[in-house]
């Protein structure tokens, strides 16, 4: 019984393959049985040609795979007790500068291909197609329709699916396996062959990258919608051995299938492959910006082999199964643990402080009466390590999150001290067990009636720049503070990571790193 449960079941419970293929199934069932019914009901209803490569027909079948997508994903998400939106289209980044982004870059591409083909003498237009009202309806149409394609194909292949097989096996193989059923999804097309499959294939490889270099879909969306709309309305290449209807230009495509893509049209072009390859060069990559509240310049590192967001740390193994469960619904963020390794924090993103032994004397900024008060087991090498990464990381006006020694070490390395033993604060009930109760102000972004709060230190003479947030309710010690005029810098003297209740102080701290 027990290696069926294994099988089944890790340490984040059901694993991470049998939840894609929950996923998998649910949406090929919800397509074959509700979907398609549904489309071949309406479209006879409106009298439009469920098949045809038009843009009536796009919509209707793509707000049905919306519809549909959000509904498994959120059923899924809800599982996971996480937003709907957290598998890659943050709504708060919806049509912002990485879509804008991708839109550039899909029309690049497909300005590549229909440039060459012209130049070459592979297409040929002979004047403008449409005529009348349809001059400013079928764009809209067709505008809508990408959309609808753009944001439904990369949610269903690059979202939940591609982030679920991520966290489960690691990125590369995720790509893989969602791109091979992403390039599989296309064979049903008429005259498929080799190159057009092959570069299908790039593509989705190339999306799934811009995933893992931005962290968020909204690049592949822009990318994908633009694309498709210059392949389909502006230069009207066949697809499939389909004309588009609706399309901008009356062109005809004469030459070499190897020029036009022949029945299949521009993906299976040959122009495709460096256009392909040149789209690399739209992703972002390392790049100087400014932090949007300090005007700090700062260099952030992405390439493909460290494309995501990196939180720096110094961790002890026995806390890494506290703080998985919230890794673990962030793929894209790569965190880099000093304690394994030299991290550097001038490629960093962010800081997390943990816990830990005590702060070595030599590190204190206070007179030190009693020495016995002070563990033995202090890690003068962790201090160097930490006290540097903040200096850095507050020069750079990164994210902070601060937590148990995390709040003790911030507040003097900024120049406040700590009480050096504090009586009734160290039963290890209360480590695991929201029992403390606290004051606190109500102008705090979290707030908390009581929390798991275990420790023989605490913070007394608060540094400059501090507002403190919360309270133990019996004593006053300091639970909670904030960096006044600061982007993000939140410490806690709790334990966030061993609760239940505090996802949204994780979520607002990881936003913060995708926002920096």
């Amino acid at each position: 019984m027990r290696g069926v449960k294994w099988l089944f079941v890790g340490r984040d419970g059901l694993r991470y393959g049998w939840r894609f293929l929950i996923f998998a199934a649910a949406i090929f069932l919800a397509v074959q049985f509700l979907e398609q019914p549904a489309i071949a009901f309406l479209t006879a209803k409106l009298h439009i040609a469920p098949n045809a490569l038009s843009a009536p027909s796009i919509i209707i079948s793509g707000a049905f795979d919306l519809i549909l997508i959000l509904i498994v994903t959120g059923v899924v998400a809800r599982f996971e007790r996480r937003r709907i939106d957290s598998y890659g289209l943050p709504i708060n980044q919806a049509f912002g500068g990485l879509f804008w982004n991708g839109v550039i870059a899909g029309f690049a591409t497909i300005a590549f291909v229909g440039a060459g083909m012209l130049i070459t003498g592979g297409m040929s237009i002979q004047g403008i197609a449409l005529r009348g009202s349809d001059l400013t309806t079928s764009p809209f149409l067709w505008l809508v329709a990408m959309l609808f394609v753009g944001v439904t194909e990369e949610y269903v292949f690059r979202g939940y699916a591609l982030q679920s097989l991520w966290r489960g096996a690691g990125f590369w193989p995720a790509t893989l396996i969602t791109t091979a059923l992403f390039a599989g999804a296309h064979l049903s097309k008429p005259h498929e062959n080799a190159i057009d499959i092959g570069i299908i294939f790039a593509l989705g490889v190339l999306l799934c990258v811009s995933v893992r270099v931005t962290g968020s879909l909204w690049w592949a969306v822009g990318w994908h919608a633009a694309f498709d709309f210059g392949q389909f309305f502006i230069i009207g290449t066949r697809n499939g051995g389909q004309v588009p209807q609706g399309r901008l230009f009356d062109a005809t495509f004469v030459g070499p299938a190897w020029i036009t893509g022949g029945e299949l049209g521009t993906e299976a072009s040959y122009f495709m492959i460096p256009a392909t390859i040149a789209t690399c060069l739209f992703l972002p990559s390392r790049r100087r910006t400014p932090n949007r509240k300090t005007g700090v310049w700062h260099k952030r590192l992405y390439n493909t082999h460290c494309m995501m967001p990196n939180l720096a740390t110094w961790m002890r193994a026995k806390d890494e199964k506290w703080f998985q469960p919230f890794f673990v619904k962030h793929p894209d963020i790569q965190v880099c643990d000093a304690r394994k390794g030299d991290v550097s924090t001038d490629q960093m993103d962010g800081l997390l402080l943990t816990g830990g032994s005590d702060i070595a004397p030599e590190f204190l900024r206070q007179e030190i009466v009693d020495p016995t008060l002070i563990d033995k087991d202090a890690d003068p090498v962790r201090d160097r390590w930490e006290f540097e990464a903040i200096s850095k990381s507050l020069a750079r006006g990164l994210p902070i999150l601060g937590i148990c020694r995390g709040i003790q070490i911030l507040n003097v390395a900024l120049g406040g001290t700590l009480k050096l033993d504090i009586p009734g604060h160290k039963h290890a009930d209360q480590k695991d067990h929201d029992i403390q109760p606290l004051r606190y102000d109500t102008t705090a972004n979290h707030r908390f009636e009581k929390v798991n709060s275990s420790h023989h230190q605490a913070v007394d003479r608060i540094a400059d720049g501090f507002e403190v947030e919360a309270w133990c309710a019996t004593d006053d010690i300091i639970e909670q503070m904030r960096l006044r005029n600061y982007p993000f810098a939140l410490a806690v003297q709790y334990h966030p990571e061993r609760g239940t209740i505090y996802d949204a102080l994780f979520e607002d701290f990881f936003a913060s790193l995708n926002d920096h």
